[in-house]
């Protein structure tokens, strides 16, 4: 039987959280509820507006990357930390549910609380000393962590498989009679984990933390200053990121059945850095925006018959991150969200030139002028 103190904070928990619903619907503007229920539907319809086998599978993958995206636009979006290592840490979530699966023989749904915690750790032992230094020195260490990682993974003998990996032969198991062995199904779980990342980095991003997260980032040693450590938020942040990251990994394993060390590392952790910034590190839709850019970007260019190879879709991307860097410093949402912005003010400027509370001010200030000294109104 659960306590009445564990019911009470359930409760507390499940009453704060109406209210913060309450208090966006009441102060959300139109343009921001319509993404709220336009964006969650489009996702939801997307197997049926596009049925093609291999667009549902790049569709998979997306969903599947932009939830360790996610962890990774806390750790910079918010805290203004660049790590190169997520993609390692997207490999200790793989490689881990292989691991529980072959030899401990454990489901997706029991590996699940095990990867995320796993992954965590591992997160919190690098960031442990790697987070007492700054800048490039950061990129740097997770850097050599990310090829770590790929070094042991692939002479790690029969646990992991050596350079060919390991092939996983389950799949997840129903829940509540759903089964999740078609494509589609396995889309609408990776998108249900999805909108709990979302879901969740909302609500980080708007509680204490994520403002203490933003005063670090801003000026540490001003919020060290006002009883903010900035080791112990930074360190949290990372493993919290790790979370997202392990649980990303494990989706993706069971999605391709199979792990292997080429999947991960350095590399990886770079493409997943590119595609944060070309989404935009500092919106809610960045990330997810970033992932279907880059996902997307093979099969955009092959439509407009700009065919290209896996060798050369590398320097693709390194010029759209440069094109993005230097005409959208901020992201593609950014840069979509200010054109709105300037869009919407020309309609409107043109629609009614003066405004009734421009047109106000200006005879209030005429009847004040009237009374004024004649030396006084030509100053």
């Amino acid at each position: 039987m659960p306590s009445e103190q564990g019911l009470d904070t359930a409760a507390g928990l499940g009453r704060k959280t109406r209210l913060r619903l309450r208090t966006f619907v009441a102060s959300a503007s139109p343009e921001q509820l319509f993404l709220l229920i336009a964006i969650p539907a489009l996702l939801i319809a997307l197997p049926w507006i596009m049925p093609s086998f291999r667009l549902m599978t790049l569709a998979v993958i997306t969903t599947i990357t932009a939830i360790v995206l996610y962890g990774l636009m806390l750790l910079y979006g918010q805290t203004g930390i660049l790590s190169i290592g997520h993609g390692a840490l997207w490999g200790v979530g793989g490689y881990l549910g292989a691991v529980l699966l072959l030899e401990a023989n454990l489901s997706f749904w029991a590996a699940l609380p095990l990867v995320g915690l796993g992954a965590a750790l591992v997160a919190g032992v690098l960031g442990f000393p790697a987070l007492r230094v700054s800048g490039h020195h950061f990129v740097i260490l997770t850097f050599a962590f990310a090829e770590i990682f790929v070094i042991a993974m692939g002479n790690g003998g029969s646990l992991t498989g050596d350079r060919e990996g390991r092939i996983l032969d389950d799949r997840v198991a129903p829940v509540l009679g759903l089964t999740f062995e078609s494509l589609e199904s396995f889309y609408f779980l990776s998108l249900f984990f999805l909108f709990i990342t979302l879901a969740a980095v909302y609500f980080i991003i708007r509680s204490p933390l994520g403002r203490s997260l933003r005063a670090i980032r801003e000026n540490e040693p001003l919020a060290q200053s006002l009883g903010i450590n900035p080791t112990y938020y930074k360190i949290g942040i990372f493993m919290l990121g790790g979370v997202f990251a392990g649980v990303s990994g494990l989706l993706y394993a069971y999605f391709l059945r199979h792990v292997s060390p080429d999947l991960f590392g350095a590399f990886p952790g770079i493409q997943l850095v590119l595609m944060l910034l070309i989404g935009g590190a500092g919106w809610l839709l960045g990330p997810l925006a970033g992932a279907v850019v880059v996902g997307f970007l093979p099969e955009v260019t092959d439509a407009v018959g700009f065919g290209i190879n896996p060798l050369e879709i590398r320097i693709v991307y390194g010029i759209a991150l440069l094109l993005v860097i230097l005409f959208l410093p901020q992201g593609l949402v950014a840069g979509i969200a200010s054109a709105y912005t300037y869009g919407k003010s020309q309609i409107l400027a043109l629609l009614w030139p003066r405004a009734p509370l421009e047109l106000a001010a200006e005879s209030a200030e005429d009847s004040q002028g009237e009374g004024a000294s004649p030396s006084a109104r030509g100053r």
